[in-house]
């Protein structure tokens, strides 16, 4: 039986975000983390996996963000529950701050994978 590369594309996905998921510091969904960054983050950062340059985003992209944070993201966890102006603050529940920090895990995993030619991504 011949596999599409589409759908060997979407299993090495699914593969790279289970894990992904297993190491990361706590529950969350990495896939959902992207959703809820779509819908509350993507107004000031570039939430994708590949450095998007045009147009400028006033808050640094979540690739740099998952490449400078603490390996554990006890960083961004903190910076998530404090008033940070100018940025506004969203207050996301438990789970979905879990998710964000999955999907910042993810990130930092798959653009290494990608780095090697591996060609993991999230869509």
């Amino acid at each position: 039986m011949r596999r599409s590369p589409r759908a060997i594309g979407s299993l090495l996905c699914m593969l790279a975000l289970a894990a992904c998921t297993a190491e990361a510091p706590r529950a969350g969904d990495p896939a959902r983390g992207r959703l809820v960054a779509q819908e509350w983050c993507a107004g000031c950062h570039d939430i994708s996996i590949a450095p998007v340059r045009e147009p400028a985003r006033p808050a640094p992209a979540f690739l740099d963000l998952s490449r400078r944070a603490r390996p554990d993201f006890s960083d961004v966890r903190r910076f998530m529950e404090e008033l940070h102006p100018p940025m506004p603050t969203f207050r996301l529940w438990p789970e979905e701050k879990e998710n964000v920090l999955a999907y910042l895990h993810f990130l930092r995993h798959a653009r290494a994978a990608e780095a090697r030619g591996d060609g993991v991504g999230v869509r």
